[in-house]
């Protein structure tokens, strides 16, 4: 939940939860077509001021191109923390543990 204060000089500051962080970053992540789906344990972040440095760790599948989701990722996380929130990344690193062939259907 999103909490606002207002600083003695008038300016308005919203404080979101982890798990609003969390939230956002996971939905970002699994929108990126190479992703194997991730949950919020394969996410973490550290909160500086107003700055967000993220860690991303997810598995492949097969036959995408890593650095290229990789970059994706990196654009989607930036772009949907930023415009959602009043936060800024300062870095997102991306771990591809593993690459997971699809199943036949």
């Amino acid at each position: 939940m999103a909490k606002q204060r207002i600083e003695p000089n008038n300016e308005k500051h919203l404080y979101y939860g982890r798990n609003v962080l969390h939230s956002i970053i996971v939905l970002a992540v699994n929108e990126i077509s190479g992703v194997v789906e991730i949950s919020a344990k394969n996410v973490k972040f550290e909160l500086t001021d107003r700055t967000l440095t993220v860690s991303v760790n997810l598995s492949l599948k097969y036959g995408h191109n890593a650095s290229d989701v990789a970059f994706r990722v990196q654009e989607n996380v930036k772009r949907s923390v930023e415009t959602m929130t009043q936060y800024h990344i300062d870095a997102i690193d991306v771990n591809i543990l593993n690459v997971v062939l699809e199943e036949p259907d």
